[in-house]
């Protein structure tokens, strides 16, 4: 409901049924022009078509990959569960109310380089829990973009 209200606000779900509290779920978070603009590095003011343009610009400039930074320690290293490996400890939340099922991954970006050849591809992948429960399982690539 909220990604079809004008200028909608990013939601952050933090009681979410059968996860305990610190677990949560942040939708709609690029869901209005000026959020779309931050994300993707554009102009704040850009808007509408503008911003459309502005996309379109970007996604033809050559790629310009961040190098990697080594890090001895971070954040991520902080969190490590030896138990149950089942991907049920990722939370999630209904983003229609007529989804098939449980979804991870919805509004991500996956961005893959050639070794060999350099090319660069972007995809948008929606992932669903499968029958084992154990591993996710791709449903659906969108929106690929080969540079």
């Amino acid at each position: 409901m909220a990604a079809k209200a004008p200028n909608p606000p990013a939601l952050l779900f933090d009681k979410i049924k059968d996860y305990p509290p610190g677990y949560r779920v942040l939708a709609t978070p690029c869901c209005n022009d000026k959020r779309i603009a931050l994300t993707l590095g554009l102009p704040l003011e850009a808007s509408g078509l503008d911003l459309i343009r502005n996309m379109r610009d970007k996604i033809n400039e050559p790629f310009k990959a961040l190098p990697p930074v080594m890090v001895k320690d971070g954040p991520i290293t902080e969190n490590i569960d030896n138990g149950d490996k089942s991907i049920f400890i990722i939370p999630d939340a209904p983003l229609a109310a007529l989804d098939g099922g449980r979804y991870i991954g919805t509004g991500d970006a996956i961005v893959i380089k050639d070794p060999d050849e350099g090319w660069v591809n972007v995809s948008r992948r929606e992932l669903r829990f499968t029958i084992n429960q154990r591993s996710p399982s791709s449903l659906s690539q969108a929106n690929t973009v080969t540079s």
